[in-house]
């Protein structure tokens, strides 16, 4: 007897994402959001990369890829829990001051994962601004970069020392709460990361 094949929990999360989304008003999510859409697609950016979304599937994609778990947690999550189109009110927030109910606060995996611009600071700016980031104070390398229309992160690279490693620091706006849960930020976070490492590959 041929035994039917397990879903991976990567696959049951796309699964049931593409599930819920489904279950939402998207006339509404369109009204809220402005999102260019036709027949077959909704349209979004994100982390500014066009995406769209089968109208009756619910799938993600990304030009032919399909989207992964991380990158659906994201988007989904800001069409279907926000009550309100985004609207910066101009404050920042580190992780720590927003995910007071979890146990780590620690960045240093985003340090880690962005050690190959080591040494290489004029990369990880022009990598920053194809991000469409806008160049800001604080850290060796700074920039406020676009995570979906009116969602802002503020990124700071300072380089390692003699005594101190390479360090990170992402700044959301003060609003983020209305939007994501603190788990999701980190996924944000990590797509981030990895769209930096995607970029460098491709600029050298």
């Amino acid at each position: 007897m041929i035994q039917p094949v397990k879903e991976t929990p990567e696959e049951k999360l796309v699964r049931e994402s593409k599930e819920r989304f489904l279950t939402f008003d998207q006339q509404e999510m369109i009204d809220r959001f402005h999102l260019q859409n036709d027949a077959d697609f909704l349209y979004i950016r994100f982390l500014d990369q066009p995406f769209r979304i089968n109208r009756k599937t619910g799938e993600l994609l990304q030009g032919e890829r399909s989207a992964n778990s991380t990158e659906m947690s994201a988007v989904f999550e800001l069409l279907t829990r926000s009550t309100s189109a985004p609207a910066p009110i101009g404050t920042w927030a580190s992780i720590a001051q927003l995910c007071t109910n979890t146990t780590t606060t620690d960045l240093g995996k985003y340090a880690r994962g962005l050690s190959a611009f080591e040494d290489s600071l004029e990369s990880l700016r022009s990598v920053c601004e194809k991000l469409g980031g806008t160049p800001a104070d604080k850290g060796d390398v700074s920039y406020i970069l676009p995570v979906f229309e009116n969602i802002p992160v503020w990124f700071q690279y300072w380089e390692k020392d003699e005594e101190f490693p390479a360090s990170v620091q992402f700044l959301w706006d003060s609003s983020i709460s209305l939007h994501f849960r603190w788990a999701t930020l980190w996924n944000i976070m990590d797509c981030i990361v990895k769209r930096m490492n995607d970029l460098m590959e491709t600029q050298n």
